[in-house]
């Protein structure tokens, strides 16, 4: 595996006694919909805009041609020009009276020719309009003057005293040199209109039928810091590009936690708790346990990772472990079991029964472990899910929250952030795991294998790597040793650090390299 190096913490000091971590404050507004369901919208606009060209594609061109016609006014001996009405000469032009000698012109029926042509009148004008649409061009252009002609000729045969000409044909229809309809640019502006409107609908609907966090702002949006986002441990991540963006992201979560715990105090290594935002999360949380605990580790800390995930459906393990510890069947001693890097070392689930973990006696655990570390990195069960789970939190310095996207729900983040301000944990924040290759997480944990209740994540170790001063090696007392996966290499404390770890005595944090 190839071992990358997280980054150096700076060289300021944290203070002697930091304030502890606060429990998330009020939410603020809500992220914004189109950023949470943006592919639907876009896909749906997408969608609606290629079936307006599709549409535009298929249907039939229609040209349009059209004569323009004068109607002039009606003159008589000793009377004054009477203007004519205008919406009854647009009637005369669509009877019978005239559109009966156009269509034996056209050699159409005057069903059809009623329903090609159209007439207008402008405002404030004296004409007429009279248009002709068909899939021809040069035929509507015929069409359209025949109409106009033949409404010409009829005003101009009535038996009434007035000037010679009564109509007159000013614009001639001409054949159009381009269809009217349809109008693809038209077509794809009206249909990116209406994909947009209908692409926000369908966002809105879709955001209230699936509450599942995707991106950093679901979790921020109520209220819960995200301290970063790293790629889940699991199908595609492990190898190459993967595993140094995962180790990378740790790296950067322990510096972070580093600034939030502080250095030990009198009472001990602070104690943090991972802990997953829900039950179907849970896969995450000691992958993303092991992989903070080695981190810390690698930045010099001595660190104790304990598996505290008594849900775990892996069965007891080979070996004693936490839940021998709270029966007091083993000490700490025994209970701790050293790894091939020097400075973790881990405390596996132990052998079942019991099961329940009581405040009392993880109180009194977590003291003796204390001592031990300068840090206490602890995998739990959901604190909303098992009574477990709460009493693991609420012996906690810092808690951090693992959510899984496209799996953890916005409900599971709100309940938590309503839990812990209820309680008054210490929150430091939420780490969002991303999965680069989308897969199913319901019912991954029943499938869940290994030997300490780390699952899919623990490697053997060399049994010589794992031997502390004064004991046998695992092979020798007939069962196997089991650690979480290291994600970031182990790395020597520099000259000036270890001489510092050495002034401060064995209970003192290393101060880590500039």
């Amino acid at each position: 595996m190839t071992m990358t190096e997280p980054p150096t913490m700076p060289p300021t000091t944290p203070p002697t006694n930091p304030p502890p971590a606060s429990p998330p404050t009020a939410p603020p507004a809500r992220s914004s919909l189109f950023r949470r369901r943006a592919r639907w919208v876009a896909g749906t606009t997408l969608l609606v805009v290629l079936a307006a060209a599709v549409f535009s594609l298929i249907q039939t061109p229609t040209y349009e041609a059209t004569a323009d016609v004068v109607v002039l006014p009606v003159v008589t001996p000793n009377v004054t020009p009477q203007t004519p009405n205008m919406g009854t000469e647009r009637s005369l032009a669509l009877s019978d009276l005239v559109t009966s000698g156009a269509a034996r012109k056209l050699g159409w029926t005057v069903p059809d020719l009623l329903d090609a042509i159209s007439v207008t009148v402008p405002a404030q004008t004296e004409t007429l309009e009279i248009t002709c649409a068909t899939s021809d061009a040069g035929f509507s252009a015929r069409c359209a003057q025949a109409v106009a002609e033949s409404y010409v000729a009829y005003k101009d045969t009535q038996p009434i005293a007035t000037l010679p000409e009564r109509g007159r044909v000013i614009s001639p229809a001409a054949p159009p040199l381009s269809p009217t309809t349809p109008n693809l640019a038209l077509n794809l502006l009206a249909g990116l209109i209406v994909g947009l409107v209908l692409g926000f609908v369908v966002a809105a609907l879709r955001d209230r039928l699936d509450t599942r966090v995707r991106v950093e702002g679901d979790i921020e949006a109520r209220g819960l810091r995200v301290l970063g986002v790293v790629p889940a441990r699991g199908a595609g991540a492990g190898r190459g590009s993967d595993a140094e963006e995962r180790s990378r992201a740790f790296g950067a979560l322990a510096a972070k936690l580093h600034s939030t715990v502080g250095e030990p105090t009198g009472r001990g290594a602070p104690v943090i708790v991972v802990t997953a935002l829900a039950e179907e999360d849970t896969l995450e949380a000691p992958a993303a346990a092991s992989a903070l605990a080695s981190a810390l580790a690698a930045s010099g800390d001595r660190v104790v990772l304990v598996n505290a995930d008594t849900g775990s459906p892996t069965g007891s393990t080979p070996e004693p472990g936490l839940l021998d510890l709270l029966a007091g069947r083993i000490d700490v001693e025994t209970a701790l079991k050293t790894t091939s890097h020097p400075h973790l070392r881990t405390v596996s689930v132990g052998l079942r029964p019991p099961e329940r973990i009581g405040r009392r006696e993880w109180s009194r655990l977590t003291a003796q472990l204390a001592t031990e570390a300068d840090l206490v990195v602890v995998a739990a069960d959901p604190m909303l899910v098992t009574a477990n789970g709460l009493s693991v939190a609420q012996g906690a310095d810092t808690i951090v929250a693992v959510a899984v996207a496209r799996a953890t729900t916005r409900t599971d983040v709100e309940e938590f952030v309503r839990e812990c301000r209820e309680l008054g944990l210490p929150v430091a924040g939420a780490v969002l795991t991303v999965d680069s290759v989308r897969r199913a997480r319901r019912g991954a944990r029943t499938g869940q294998t290994g030997h300490d209740g780390w699952g899919a994540w623990a490697e053997d170790t060399d049994p010589a790597s794992s031997t502390r001063a004064g004991q046998q090696p695992a092979a020798a007392s007939g069962s196997s040793r089991v650690v979480p996966t290291t994600v970031v290499g182990p790395r020597e404390p520099s000259e000036p650090s270890r001489g510092q770890h050495e002034a401060n005595g064995a209970g003192a944090r290393p101060v880590p390299p500039a």
